[in-house]
Parts: structure tokens; C-alpha cells; sequence
């Protein structure tokens, strides 16, 4: 699955993300040509803003619920536009699903679908470019 979240043009030359689109399929390569801003590898559900007021600072929350089967959502802040990764790690810390986009700053919620993953302990990591921050979650089947 690929993930991507397109501006729109304004009549004031600003541009806002106003959703997402998911798109099927093993043609990669063309995507990544066409879009290299917003892909991850399997599992999500979708990333959208979730409020207008823009936050004071950095915060990653954790997700809800906890432990979950087999969707759960991970809320996090952004204070000012900036390039963010989530990256989902099992206990022994191999990468098991990744979503990188740039987002505006704003309030997001990413929902994550464990459908495809074993019960267990994984953490979930924010990264941009000014924050990082991990936290834990637990898969129970």
C-alpha cells in the first residue's frame, strides 16, 4: 500500500493537506517516480489532520486503545511543517511498517492495522527533523 497526501492550491498561494488517497497495487516503482513523499510498506488505515489549531509544541501520544486488536491509533503534534517518519518496530527491533510523509503543522492521527502482525510488544517511533520520541503498544490476538 502507498499513502499519499496531496496539497491543493488556495486563492491566497497557500497550500493545506485536506486527506489522503490509498492506492493498491505492486507497480512501486512508477509510484515512487510520480510521488516520493508519502509511502509505507503494508498496514495502514490512514493519517489525517485532526484539528485546526496549530500545537505549542512537539508531543507524540500513546495510542489507543492498548492493547488493541487489530487497529489502533497513534496521535501525535506538530508545532510547524516539518517531515515526519512513524516507524513500527517489534520487540527485537526489526521494522515492521513505516509511514514518512511532510505534513503542516497541526494535530494527526495515524491508524494502524496489525491484521497481518503476531500478538506482542512493538513501539512505535516519531522522527522529524526537530523531535523524536518512542513509545510502546501491545498486539493481543
Amino acid at each position: 500500500f502507498v499513502i499519499s497526501a496531496g496539497p491543493i492550491s488556495l486563492n491566497n498561494n497557500d497550500s493545506v493537506v485536506v486527506g489522503f488517497a490509498v492506492v493498491k497495487g505492486n507497480d512501486l516503482n512508477e509510484l515512487r517516480a510520480n510521488n516520493n513523499t508519502a509511502k509505507t510498506r503494508f498496514n495502514v488505515i490512514g493519517i489525517e489532520s485532526i484539528s485546526n489549531i496549530i500545537p505549542k509544541k512537539f508531543a507524540l501520544y500513546q495510542n489507543y486503545p492498548n492493547p488493541f486488536n487489530p487497529s489502533t491509533t497513534i496521535k501525535f503534534d506538530l508545532p510547524q511543517n516539518d517531515f515526519v517518519k512513524i516507524r513500527v518496530f517489534d520487540v527485537i527491533g526489526r521494522e515492521v511498517d513505516m509511514f514518512s510523509s511532510e505534513l503542516n503543522a497541526g494535530s494527526y492521527e495515524y491508524e494502524f492495522n496489525a491484521a497481518n502482525l503476531s500478538s506482542g510488544i512493538y513501539f512505535y517511533k516519531l522522527e522529524s527533523n526537530f523531535y523524536s520520541d518512542v513509545k510502546k503498544m501491545i498486539l493481543i490476538k
